[in-house]
């Protein structure tokens, strides 16, 4: 089965489309933001571990 399909005079390519450059540029921003919400999260529950609640 040929992965092109036929469409007028134009060839459309099945499947999903490349990833531009700005797009990989924001995915890895968002795994840093993710990365560091999820350090700074475990030094504020690590902050007060030494502290009873009673």
């Amino acid at each position: 089965m040929n992965e092109y399909t036929y469409i007028g005079p134009f060839r459309k390519k099945k499947g999903l489309p490349r990833m531009t450059t700005y797009g990989k540029i924001e995915m890895i921003r968002f795994l840093w933001f993710v990365i560091a919400t999820a350090f700074l999260t475990n030094l504020a529950l690590l902050w007060g571990s030494d502290k009873s609640f009673y």
